[in-house]
């Protein structure tokens, strides 16, 4: 099948399908239906290093890709769970190159994770805390955010 954009903006697609009791609109809808699977392999191999994991002995590589596979589930879990509140809380800017993006990348939360580690050992003082030390969590903060 051959898809292709009237308007010419987008590159034509050819979807290829074994199974002919398929219509056209089934077959786009599969292919569409993939991509977010293909999105979560791509961010294993990419954020996580399951496509290039550095052991050896046959059982670990056996292990490396589902663990790594359940690494990124589980960071999915606590984002959606927690860490968009602490992303919330901690006040993370956008960035400024997708203003409305409508939902959090896994690059998102992998660095809403990262952060709210960093924070727990270098911004948050403790409880009689003087003005300097205010300031310096408050600088800290935002290097945690910048990072």
């Amino acid at each position: 099948m051959i898809v292709e954009d009237p308007s010419g903006i987008y590159r034509t697609d050819y979807l290829l399908s074994t199974d002919e009791s398929l219509t056209p609109s089934e077959v786009v809808e599969l292919y569409a239906r993939r991509w977010t699977l293909e999105r979560t392999f791509q961010d294993a191999k990419q954020k996580l290093r399951v496509e290039d994991p550095q052991v050896q002995r046959p059982a670990s590589v056996r292990r490396a890709v589902p663990m790594g596979m359940l690494v990124y589930s589980l960071v999915v879990f606590w984002y959606l769970r927690h860490g968009h509140e602490e992303a919330a809380r901690m006040q993370v800017r956008p960035d400024p190159w997708y203003p409305d993006k409508p939902r959090p990348s896994f690059s998102d939360m992998l660095a809403a994770l990262r952060r709210l580690g960093w924070a727990a050992h270098f911004v948050d003082p403790p409880s009689g805390q003087t003005a300097r030390q205010k300031r310096a969590a408050r600088y800290l903060m935002q290097v945690v955010a910048a990072a």
